[in-house]
């Protein structure tokens, strides 16, 4: 059976992705934006990885299921939280907050990077990145190897990763905050995170950041050195230049995890080495 969503209250579009909220206002239905045949898969397995998330205690929206829509699309219907704002959006609305919004966000972050993960359910993310390496088209043969070679030496981890870490991707509300958009969720080493914050805060187009995160890159900047404040306790230039250069070379392995199927030009393979040294 299908459901009509034309009367639903559009909460958002966003790259990927589009929200919509019932008129009782007990659910909301996040559909994909994509051209794949694939996409009812991919969405299952999102609603797969949400329930496990949930029932390993980290704090993210429950899910009644995928649910099929007009026009042959489907959707998943969370629970709504009343009064919810990702983290990026309650900074850009009121920019008193981005120190309380930060210390929000990173404190999640680190309660992920602190939980065991269930490796019943999720999969590693050196499986998933040696997986997707043999499909990327950016780079050449010799490049692929000297990133397999780099993600063997990584210690491995078996704690939690959220796979698109970003304060887009967090949420705080009345009720509490959450962690949502756990397509890419899976297990691993938190640099690999890092990595991927850095690379959305630092190499991202002024016109994306204003998209995906409401603000500018300058801003951007002040969210990453409080990160680092937060996270790592770095509380001086050098400390925090010593935490970017051990998660920087983090920021290609992003590259290979989020553009296998996303076609782009050489030139952000070429900002990344200059930008990170990866292939130094």
């Amino acid at each position: 059976m299908k459901t009509d969503i034309s009367n639903w209250e559009v909460l958002s579009k966003r790259p990927g992705s589009s929200n919509y909220i019932s008129p009782d206002r007990e659910w909301m239905v996040k559909t994909i934006i994509s051209s794949h045949d694939n996409d009812l898969d991919i969405m299952k397995e999102e609603q797969r990885l949400s329930d496990a998330v949930f029932a390993m205690g980290i704090p993210t929206p429950k899910n009644d299921g995928i649910i099929e829509l007009d026009g042959n699309e489907y959707g998943i219907a969370y629970e709504f939280i009343d009064g919810k704002e990702s983290l990026s959006r309650a900074m850009s609305n009121n920019p008193s907050r981005l120190e309380e919004c930060m210390k929000k966000f990173d404190e999640l972050g680190k309660a992920i990077h602190l939980t065991e993960c269930d490796l019943d359910k999720f999969e590693s993310i050196e499986d998933k990145l040696l997986d997707r390496l043999t499909r990327v088209t950016l780079l050449t043969d010799e490049e692929k190897e000297i990133v397999r070679k780099f993600i063997e030496q990584v210690p491995r981890k078996t704690t939690c990763l959220h796979g698109d870490f970003h304060p887009g991707n967090f949420i705080t509300a009345p009720a509490g905050d959450y962690v949502i958009d756990l397509g890419n969720f899976s297990y691993g080493n938190p640099l690999y995170d890092w990595g991927h914050w850095w690379f959305m805060s630092h190499i991202m187009s002024e016109e994306m950041v204003d998209k995906v995160f409401h603000t500018d890159k300058k801003t951007m900047l002040k969210y990453w050195n409080l990160s680092l404040e937060n996270a790592f306790d770095a509380k001086t230039d050098q400390q925090k230049k010593e935490l970017e250069k051990e998660i920087k070379p983090f920021a290609m392995l992003s590259m290979v995890l989020y553009f296998e199927e996303k076609p782009v030009e050489r030139w952000l393979v070429d900002i990344l080495m200059k930008e990170t040294g990866f292939f130094a």
